[in-house]
């Protein structure tokens, strides 16, 4: 079981609000995939059902590298198939780590979104190997700061720290035999969930399981 704050799904929900808000608010979800179904797989109800109002959105359009449920365009977000300053909204929820330039990623985010336009993005510091086809990077916050530098505004959150962090190593650990998922069952799942609710919102963030921002252009 992850630990994670609710700060970044709150974050998300909160942006996914503003922009169905604008019945012709064209928004470009990067790495859209089957994205409902796999926030239901994950128990995140809430945000599914966001998502679902979001995917019927007529100015909606989801953009990965290969075809999806919600993919209206096979494409590179490295070069983003969009007209300057067209969108309303751009959503990145981890894909960040799978570019090999984020930087220039994100710099075609900014080229694409009108004045005012949001841009949200969620990134690991810490994470296991996940190619999806590849994992090149990890941010620091203050890397996340900077890719952001040349949005007017922005909101960055962490999505779990020292707690969150040990208890994604311990199950990532134990969890490949029947006898670690027990461990983890009861120690990671329980106790860890204890500590969490009781120590991981006072810690900093020197060691987070990852960030979310929120940019305004």
């Amino acid at each position: 079981m992850k630990l994670r704050s609710p700060h970044p799904q709150r974050l998300l929900i909160e942006t996914i609000d503003a922009l169905l808000q604008n019945p012709n608010a064209r928004i470009l979800d990067v790495g859209a995939g089957s994205v409902v179904e796999k926030n239901r797989r994950a128990g995140q109800f809430a945000l599914a059902e966001k998502y679902a109002q979001l995917t019927q959105q007529r100015g909606y359009f989801g953009l990965d590298v290969e075809i999806g449920a919600n993919v209206a365009f096979v494409a590179d977000a490295h070069l983003l198939p969009i007209a300057n300053e067209s969108l309303d909204g751009v959503l990145m929820v981890s894909v960040l780590e799978h570019l090999h330039d984020p930087i220039r990623a994100v710099n075609q985010v900014a080229r694409v979104l009108k004045k005012g336009g949001v841009y949200f993005s969620y990134a690991p510091f810490y994470h296991p190997y996940h190619a999806s086809p590849h994992d090149y990077f990890r941010f620091t916050q203050e890397g996340y700061r900077y890719m952001l530098r040349e949005f007017s505004r922005v909101e960055i959150v962490s999505g779990g720290n020292y707690v969150a962090v040990t208890n994604d190593v311990l199950s990532h650990a134990f969890g490949g035999t029947r006898i670690g998922r027990t461990f983890a069952r009861v120690f990671v799942e329980f106790l860890m969930s204890l500590l969490f609710r009781a120590f991981d919102a006072r810690q900093n963030s020197d060691l987070a399981v990852g960030f979310a921002a929120l940019a305004v252009k």
